[in-house]
C-alpha cells in the first residue's frame, strides 16, 4: 500500500548520489582505458567535417573492442542515418557486397545515440560523425544512471525509503547488471533493459494501487507496465517475449495466491489493460519501423504487428484464467466461451506464424548470448555448465550466482502466503517472471542482468515486508546482513573488473582490434576505399568500420546470402569456379587472419568433396595466376608476436613466371626468406624469362649470397642490352631499376626510372607494396627526378607509412 512520506523515507536520496558517482567514476575509468587503447599504433585518420564518421575517406579512429560487431553497426548506422537527415534505416551497403542487405534492427536506440552526439556536436562543434564516435563513450553509462533514477524512484514511491536504499546500492553493485552499461561499447542491450524491468516495476505498483481498492490507478500502472513492455519487445523481441511469459506465469501464481480464504473475494487484476498497453505499443512500434512500404515483411526477429496481436490475444487469456484460479468462475455462454476462444488463437498467432515460415522468430540466439557482460574482458562460456565446469567456484562466478539467494524467502512466503496480500502478490509476480530467466540463464549467461535486476526488486518488496511488520531489531539486523552480503559481494566483483588508472597492457581482444584497425586504415589507403573483401565475417565487420570497406560475409543474421556465398567460394574444389564466384561479387582482396579459423569448421564439413578446396590452398601458398599476393607489415603488439594477415589482390591473369617473380617479391618483403628461398626451384623452371631473372637477383640480394647475385646481376645486364626488358610490366621495372641501382649500375637505374616516371599513374603507384614505393622514390631523389604531377606527388607520400615516410 502506498502511505504517505515521512522525512526518513528519504535516506535514499544520499544513497542514490553515492551509487551514481561510483558508477560514473567507473565508467570514466573506463573511458581512459578506451583513450589509452586508441592509442596503439594510432594511424593518420585526417578529420573531415564533410565526411559522415568524421575522417576523411569515411575512416574511422575510435577503436571498439567488440566481438560481436553490433557496436560498429549502431555507430555506423547512427553516423549514416545523421549524415543523410533519415530517422530510419532499412538497408546497410557495406554488407553481403555489391548488392547490400537489409536491417531490421528497432530505431529506439539508433535514436538515443543521435540524441547523446547532437549534443555533443552542440557542446563541442565537433563533426557529427566524430560526436558519434564520442557518444559511443558515453550513451550507455548515461542509460545506466538514468535506469538507476528511475528504478530507485519508483521503488521509493511503491516500497519506501528503505527499500529504494538497497535499490540504488544494488543497482551500482550488484554482478553483472553493474556491468551492463559500460562505455565503448554500445549495443541495444541497456535500453532494452530499462523499459523490461520497469514495466515489470510497474506490474508491482499496479498491484500496490489494486489492492488499495483503487481500480482505476491500478488499471493506468498496467496499462503504463504494458507500455513498457511493449517498447522493450520494439526494441528486443527476443528478450522481451521470455520475460512476457515469465509476467504471464507470475499472474498465475498471484492469482494461486489470492485464492480460498486467504483472500475474501479477492481483486482482479487488469490484465487486459496491461495487454492492450502494450498490443498497441507493438503496433505504433511497428508502423514506426516499416510503414508504409514493408508491412509485409514476416521476418519475426524484428518487431511485427503479430505480436501485438498475440500479446492481446494471451491478455484475455489470462484474465480469464486468473479468474477461474481466483473465484472458480468459468466463462459462460456463447460470448463468454466466444471471446476466450479468440483470444486463445490470437496468442498463438506468433508461434504458429513461426512454424510455417520456418522463421526462428523470438527463439534466435545470437553472438552475445553466451557473454556475461558487452566488455572485452567479459566471461564467454556456452552455458553457465561450462563456465563452472572452466573456472570452478571463482570470485566471479560466486558474484554471479549469490543474488538467487534472495528467492529463499520469497519462496517460503509465497508457498506459505506468510505476509500481506499485497506483498505476496508482488514476490509472487517477481517469481514467476524469474523462472523463465534463470531457465534461460543457465544455457545463455547474458539473461543474468535481467535475473539481477528481478532480484534487486525481490529485495525491495522483501525490506519493504520486513519494515512494515516492525521486526525485532536482531531479526531485522540479521536481514539487513545478508543483503549487505549479497551486495557486497556483487561491489568487489564489480570494483575488480574497473581498470586501474594507469594500465596499459593490452588484453587480446584490445590488441586485435588495434591490430584490424590499422589493417583496415592500410587496405583502405591502397585501395582508395574501393576494396571489396572476402575474410572471415568478425574481420569483414571491423574492416568495413575502421576502412569504410565493402564485404561479403558478416555475422549479422541479415546477411544469410551473403554467408552462405562466402563459404560457398571457399570450399570450391574448381578455381575456375572460385573466380566467377569472386567476380559476381566483385570481390578485389582476399583476406586471411591467422588469429580467425572461423571457415576451417566449414572446411572441415565440406573434406568429403573431391579435389583440393579453394581456401587451404591459399594457406599453402598455391595461388592461382589471378592472385597477386599485397605485403602487409602488421605493427608490433605485445601479445601478438604470431599473429599475421594474408592479403590477396585479384588481378589480371599473370604469366606463371611474373606470378612466381611477385610472389619471391612479396617473400623477400614480409621477411620470409626460408619461404623466399624455396621459391627459387620455381623460378629455375623458367630459365629464358627475363621478370624470374631479375627476382632471382633480388633474392640472391636478399639471402646476402654475393657471389650468385653477383652472377645473376651480370646475367641481367647482359640480357637488358639486347632489350629483355621489353616485356616487364611497370611494377616489375621498377624492381629492375632498384636492382640495377643496388649494383652500382646507375646508368641502367636511371633509364629504367625515367621509363617508369613518364609513364606513371594513381593505380601503378597504388599496386606498388610499401617497400617497393619507398624504394622507388628513394631511388628518384637520388637520382634527381621527380613527378611532375603535383596530385601523383603528393599521393605517393601519402601511401608510405608514417614509419617509411619518415625515413624517406
Amino acid at each position: 500500500m502506498i502511505t504517505p512520506r515521512s522525512p526518513s523515507d528519504f535516506v535514499w536520496i544520499p544513497a542514490l548520489v553515492a551509487a551514481l558517482i561510483f558508477g560514473f567514476w567507473a565508467a570514466d575509468r573506463r573511458v581512459d582505458r578506451l583513450d589509452a587503447v586508441a592509442a596503439q599504433t594510432r594511424g593518420e585518420a585526417v578529420i573531415d567535417g564533410t565526411s559522415p564518421t568524421g575522417y576523411r575517406g569515411a575512416v574511422r579512429d575510435r577503436v571498439v573492442s567488440d566481438v560481436s560487431g553490433r557496436s560498429f553497426e549502431w555507430i555506423a548506422q547512427t553516423q549514416r542515418a545523421m549524415a543523410d537527415g533519415r530517422w530510419r534505416l532499412r538497408a546497410v551497403p557495406d554488407e553481403n557486397a555489391p548488392f547490400g542487405r537489409e536491417t531490421h534492427v528497432a530505431a529506439p536506440y539508433r535514436w538515443w545515440l543521435e540524441i547523446v552526439a547532437h549534443g555533443e556536436h552542440s557542446l563541442s562543434g565537433m563533426p557529427e560523425g566524430l560526436a558519434v564516435e564520442r557518444a559511443a563513450l558515453i550513451a550507455d553509462p548515461w542509460l545506466g544512471g538514468i535506469f538507476l533514477v528511475m528504478a530507485v524512484g519508483l521503488v521509493a514511491r511503491v516500497w519506501g525509503g528503505g527499500a529504494a536504499v538497497w535499490m540504488a546500492l544494488g543497482g551500482a553493485t550488484m554482478f553483472p547488471l553493474a556491468a551492463a552499461y559500460p562505455p565503448g561499447v554500445p549495443d541495444d542491450h541497456g535500453l532494452f533493459a530499462i523499459f523490461a524491468l520497469l514495466s515489470v516495476c510497474a506490474l508491482g505498483a499496479g498491484v500496490a494501487r489494486a489492492d488499495s481498492r483503487s481500480p482505476t490507478a491500478a488499471m493506468r500502472w498496467f496499462a503504463v507496465a504494458g507500455v513498457g513492455g511493449g517498447i522493450a519487445l520494439w526494441i528486443r523481441p527476443a528478450d522481451q517475449v521470455p520475460v512476457c511469459l515469465g509476467i504471464g506465469l507470475g499472474a498465475l501464481l498471484v492469482a494461486w495466491s489470492r485464492r480460498g480464504a486467504y483472500a475474501a473475494r479477492p481483486v482482479l487484476l487488469p490484465w487486459r489493460g496491461w495487454a492492450l498497453g502494450g498490443g498497441a505499443m507493438v503496433l505504433l512500434g511497428s508502423m514506426v519501423e516499416y510503414f508504409p512500404d514493408q508491412l509485409d515483411t514476416w521476418e519475426l526477429r524484428a518487431v511485427h504487428p503479430l505480436y501485438g496481436l498475440s500479446w492481446i490475444g494471451a491478455g484475455e487469456v489470462l484474465a480469464r484464467l486468473t479468474r477461474w484460479i481466483q473465484r472458480g468462475e468459468r466463462p459462460q455462454g456463447f460470448g463468454g466461451v466466444g471471446l476466450s476462444a479468440l483470444g486463445l488463437s490470437a496468442s498463438l498467432a506468433v508461434p504458429v506464424t513461426m512454424w510455417l515460415a520456418e522463421n526462428p522468430g523470438f527463439l534466435a540466439t545470437e553472438s552475445l548470448a553466451f557473454r556475461l557482460t558487452k566488455e572485452p574482458t567479459g566471461v564467454f562460456a556456452p552455458s553457465l555448465g561450462a563456465w563452472l565446469q572452466a573456472e570452478g567456484m571463482t570470485f566471479a562466478t560466486m558474484a554471479t550466482l549469490v543474488p538467487l539467494v534472495v528467492w529463499i524467502p520469497v519462496g517460503w512466503i509465497v508457498g506459505r502466503r506468510r505476509g500481506s496480500i499485497e506483498h505476496v502478490s508482488q514476490l509472487a509476480l517477481l517469481a514467476g517472471v524469474l523462472v523463465p530467466l534463470v531457465g534461460l540463464a543457465w544455457p545463455q549467461l547474458r539473461w543474468w542482468m535481467l535475473v539481477d535486476g528481478v532480484s534487486l526488486f525481490g529485495m525491495a518488496v522483501l525490506w519493504a515486508m520486513v519494515s512494515e511488520k516492525r521486526l525485532p531489531r536482531a531479526r531485522r539486523g540479521i536481514a539487513a546482513t545478508a543483503g549487505g552480503i549479497v551486495l557486497l559481494v556483487g561491489a568487489v566483483q564489480t570494483a575488480t573488473t574497473v581498470p586501474a588508472a594507469d594500465e596499459v597492457t593490452l588484453n587480446l581482444t584490445e590488441a586485435e582490434s588495434v591490430l584490424e584497425r590499422d589493417l583496415a586504415h592500410w587496405m583502405a589507403t591502397q585501395t582508395d576505399g574501393k576494396a571489396i573483401v572476402l575474410a572471415p565475417p568478425v574481420l569483414t565487420t571491423a574492416l568495413s568500420y575502421y576502412g569504410g570497406l565493402q564485404g561479403v560475409a558478416s555475422n549479422s543474421w541479415e546477411n544469410t546470402e551473403g554467408l552462405l556465398a562466402a563459404i560457398r567460394i571457399v570450399i570450391s574444389t574448381s578455381r575456375h569456379e572460385s573466380l566467377a564466384l569472386l567476380e559476381s561479387r566483385g570481390v578485389t582482396h582476399l583476406v586471411l587472419p591467422s588469429w580467425d579459423p572461423f571457415f576451417s569448421q566449414y572446411l572441415a564439413d565440406a573434406s568429403v568433396q573431391v579435389g583440393d578446396m579453394f581456401y587451404p590452398t591459399l594457406d599453402r601458398w598455391i595461388l592461382p595466376t589471378w592472385l597477386k599476393p599485397v605485403a602487409y607489415v602488421a605493427p608490433k603488439i605485445p601479445g601478438l608476436e604470431g599473429y599475421h594477415v594474408r592479403v590477396l589482390e585479384l588481378v589480371d591473369e599473370q604469366t606463371e613466371p611474373a606470378a612466381a617473380s611477385r610472389l619471391t617479391a612479396y617473400f623477400i618483403e614480409m621477411g620470409q626468406l626460408e619461404n623466399a628461398d624455396l621459391s627459387r626451384q620455381l623460378l629455375l623452371k623458367y630459365p629464358a624469362d627475363f621478370s624470374a631473372l631479375v627476382a632471382l637477383a633480388e633474392l640472391e640480394a636478399a639471402l646476402g649470397k654475393a657471389e650468385a647475385f653477383a652472377e645473376i646481376f651480370q646475367r641481367v645486364v647482359d640480357r637488358l642490352q639486347g632489350g629483355a626488358d621489353r616485356s616487364l610490366s611497370w611494377d616489375r621495372r621498377v624492381s629492375l631499376a632498384v636492382l640495377l641501382a643496388r649494383g652500382n649500375r646507375m646508368d641502367l637505374a636511371e633509364k629504367q626510372a625515367r621509363w617508369c616516371l613518364d609513364r606513371v599513374n594513381e593505380k601503378r603507384l597504388r599496386a606498388l607494396s610499401n617497400h617497393g614505393l619507398f624504394y622507388y622514390l628513394a631511388l628518384n631523389d637520388a637520382l634527381g627526378l621527380t613527378m611532375e604531377d603535383d596530385a601523383l606527388r603528393g599521393l605517393a607520400v601519402e601511401l608510405l607509412p608514417v614509419a617509411l615516410r619518415d625515413a624517406e
